[in-house]
């Protein structure tokens, strides 16, 4: 769903989590435009299951936390 769809629903973003290669100009322009927070990244995964998901819930816990 989209920044802008989730906002005129009045649901709370917490952030965005970003996927795949790095592109800086893009997510630096998402970022400034939505004043949305940068919680990090996660692969190019092959696909997504309940173990992949556990291992992201465990590497981004910290950032999730402080929320």
């Amino acid at each position: 769903m989209t920044i802008e769809a989730l906002k005129s629903r009045k649901i709370a973003i917490a952030g965005i989590l970003f996927n795949g290669d790095e592109n800086p100009a893009t997510e630096s322009i998402i970022l400034s435009k939505t004043g949305i927070k940068n919680l990090g990244r996660i692969g190019n995964e092959p696909y997504f299951d309940k173990n992949v998901i556990a291992e992201y819930a465990d590497a981004f816990r910290e950032v999730l936390e402080k929320l």
